[in-house]
């Protein structure tokens, strides 16, 4: 145990002692008291107030190493506790003296359900301390959000806080402040700034594109053939137009999520659209359209990636088999998933903003977060998040046995496995829980249980409704339930009567996932708090990963016995490397993304500051009157008329060339300004189109970024594509404040 925290605990403990002696009044004037001092100087004493009341309102009484979390959290850094720990408890006491600082306290879940359930469970502590407690949920209006951000401590996900920032930028003030990012703690950090962290969030506007072009493209990539060939021919290969040698009409690199056209795939692109040369650029659009038609065809598969609800795609979470509402694929794919199942093309969009959770979250001039499953991730933790990763021991030793994984050469032979093994453990009247890794995954397993006359639940994004139904009976005697990831990370089955004494939960894993900490999460429902339980893994090396990834050498001198299991530690290391294999290649991924977004965000906080600024404190007078000389001085009569009502403003061309148009433009405002009534309505209108032409040109900048990245990774080959990134991203970004500032004057004489 770590000496540091134990002496703090004891402390702690020793204040309790004190303190339990106080009325429920007196207790809660310690929190008036605690207001007066610095934070680091009541922090210990503090706690013990909260474990104090935390006792006394909802009956829990933190254990010594609950406090330990606890600390590490008020210190920043990412806990690892295991599953059952408790760690819901854990985050008020640093929410708590972290609120004194009177700057708002984020707690952040993965889902709404969470947020709320915590909010009003925990907020009662909170609550009788005096402090405030909010909730953002998606479905709240902007004053009700600005009503739950302007409390003590906020529940809010993941998802909505990075939407309510970006939201703030485009005019919907949800947050207390532009600068409201104070002090976070982010539950299951690890899903949170790992696994989605490959995402950016982005909110959108309607583009011209029409449902037509996708509908087309769509029935295009129908007819194309996909060439049998494999290819390791790279995005980049893709990007530069290099064409591989081979009788179908397009290959996929399934590791890259490439499509890479043949000769003479792109033959009968040209033939299909009428246009003689695919690759000019007056013809990206039937370019991209295809590309992504392809894409959608080959590489979006219902029932994992996405399912079909009431005539609308909704995109089904990998990591937590969860249904990301309000969520749409970005750069017209979710369109073509659209036009592949026939079901209404919604009009496209275009990026209005954006920002990663790498960037969200290093905004906060503090962060902490938990999860049971971060000690394999410190490296990611430190390098992109500065965060160090602190493990916590467990209240009670976990007795739960985790078998070696179980491999077969094929899916059939897994599966008549898994069945087996479910009937062996259902016959000791044990409760089971499946895990899958997709919901096509959990309706098979279905099928098989219901041809053997098992009766089990399904947990998936398709009856999610049944969520707390389904959890709430899959701890009983004799329950069988086959669940997606939605089973996993944060879900709390309780063992009914009986149940320890029969060995408790049986976990079974249908297959692995891409991340052993997923893996690791489903392994934790079993044995929580000293309870016993089991745990088990099938493989096949017909699984996706396994195909994509897997040695291909080893795989083929596998004995053709499709029933024998694999049981040996020369497969099991097969399936490890494998896993983390894919593990590096995806931290590849978002470490290019975070180098990329770096750049970005840093445009991004500059304009937001700006824009800022212009709305609260800037003489914005005298920004016009400067961009105003501006514009005079960098425009002749013909350019300076295409954006200002030159004739309606009596400014002549001799004006122009005489440099007497800015004096005339200047004197007409300040006109304007010396007559401006009480309310100020001339200087807000002044302000409302320079917020207008910050976000219009912001959003062309971002489409002008995106394609820049596209380009950067072959135009600077040779180079680093990088550098070449931040050298062109930076010239963007000049020619795009320039905009917004000539934007904004044009848009004040427009009217």
């Amino acid at each position: 145990m770590n000496q540091k925290r134990k002496s703090e605990v004891d402390k702690i403990l020793q204040l309790q002692k004190k303190i339990s002696q106080l009325s429920d009044d007196e207790l809660k004037a310690k929190t008036e008291e605690f207001r007066k001092k610095p934070v680091k100087d009541i922090k210990l004493e503090a706690f013990a107030v909260v474990k104090e009341a935390a006792k006394r309102v909802i009956g829990l009484d933190a254990f010594p190493v609950q406090l330990m979390g606890a600390l590490a959290l008020y210190d920043g850094k990412v806990v690892e506790m295991k599953t059952g720990e408790g760690k819901t408890l854990v985050s008020i006491f640093p929410a708590y003296v972290r609120a004194l600082e009177e700057k708002g306290v984020h707690i952040v879940t993965v889902n709404e359900y969470l947020a709320q359930r915590d909010a009003e469970w925990m907020g009662q502590v909170l609550e009788f301390l005096g402090l405030s407690v909010g909730v953002s949920l998606n479905d709240m209006s902007s004053i009700d959000k600005r009503n739950a951000y302007s409390c003590d401590v906020t529940y809010v996900t993941n998802t909505e806080i990075g939407f309510d920032y970006l939201r703030g930028f485009l005019g919907t003030k949800t947050l207390r402040s532009e600068n409201a990012l104070h002090y976070c703690i982010i539950d299951e950090v690890d899903s949170i700034l790992i696994d989605e962290a490959r995402t950016p969030l982005i909110i959108s506007d309607e583009n011209e594109e029409g449902e037509q072009l996708f509908i087309s493209a769509k029935v295009l990539a129908e007819r194309l053939v996909r060439g049998t060939g494999e290819t390791e021919l790279s995005k980049i290969d893709a990007i530069s137009g290099i064409l591989p040698d081979e009788d179908g009409d397009y290959l996929i690199n399934e590791k890259d999520k490439a499509v890479i056209l043949t000769e003479n795939g792109v033959s009968k692109i040209e033939k299909y659209f009428g246009i003689d040369n695919y690759s000019a650029p007056e013809n990206v659009k039937y370019q991209h359209h295809v590309v992504t038609a392809i894409k959608a065809k080959e590489l979006m598969h219902k029932d994992k990636d996405y399912i079909v609800d009431r005539g609308t795609i909704q995109i089904v979470d990998e990591f937590t088999g969860r249904i990301l509402q309000d969520r749409r694929y970005s750069d017209g794919l979710h369109e073509a998933i659209e036009a592949k199942e026939g079901v209404e093309v919604q009009d496209q969009t275009k990026t209005a903003a954006k920002i990663t959770y790498q960037s969200l979250f290093n905004l906060y001039d503090r962060k902490a977060g938990m999860s049971g499953t971060v000690y394999k991730d410190r490296k990611e933790f430190k390098e992109i998040y500065h965060l160090k990763v602190e493990q916590i021991p467990t209240n009670k030793p976990v007795i739960r046995v985790d078998h070696n994984d179980q491999i077969y050469a094929t899916k059939k032979a897994k599966e008549n496995a898994i069945i087996e093994r479910v009937k062996e453990i259902h016959e000791l009247h044990r409760p089971v829980l499946i895990g899958t890794t997709s919901v096509q995954m959990s309706e098979r397993i279905s099928d098989l249980l219901t041809k053997e006359g098992l009766a089990h639940e399904v947990l998936n994004a398709k009856n999610h409704l049944k969520e707390a139904e389904i959890i709430a009976k899959a701890g009983q005697i004799d329950a069988i339930t086959v669940a997606t990831n939605m089973a996993g990370r944060g879900t709390d089955i309780l063992l009914g009567d009986g149940v320890a004494d029969l060995g408790g939960l049986y976990v079974i894993g249908c297959g692995k996932h891409e991340a052993r900490r997923i893996d690791d999460q489903l392994r934790g429902r079993a044995g929580r708090q000293g309870d016993p339980g089991e745990s088990m893994f099938f493989v096949s090396l017909e699984d996706d990963f396994m195909k994509q990834y897997g040695n291909s050498e080893l795989s083929s001198k596998i004995l053709e016995n499709e029933t024998e299991e694999l049981n040996n530690k020369t497969m099991r290391n097969h399936v490890l490397k494998t896993q983390k294999k894919i593990e590096q290649n995806y931290y590849g991924i978002r470490k290019n993304l975070f180098d990329y977004d770096k750049i970005d965000n840093l445009q991004f906080e500059a304009v937001i500051d700006a824009k800022s600024k212009v709305l609260n404190q800037f003489s914005v007078a005298g920004l016009f009157y400067q961009i105003i000389d501006m514009m005079c001085k960098s425009f002749d009569y013909d350019k300076l008329a295409k954006r200002l009502p030159l004739q309606d403003l009596h400014i002549t061309k001799e004006d122009v060339e005489q440099k007497k148009a800015a004096r005339k433009l200047k004197d007409f405002l300040k006109g304007s300004l010396e007559n401006d009534n009480e309310e100020g309505m001339i200087t807000q209108r002044l302000k409302s189109c320079l917020a207008y032409a910050i976000i219009s040109e912001w959003t062309e900048h971002i489409q002008k970024v995106e394609d820049l990245q596209k380009v950067s990774r072959y135009q600077g080959l040779g180079k680093n594509p990088l550098d070449y990134y931040k050298i062109q991203g930076y010239r963007l970004f000049e020619e795009t404040i320039n905009e917004m500032k000539y934007k904004a004057v044009e848009t004040y004489f427009a009217f």
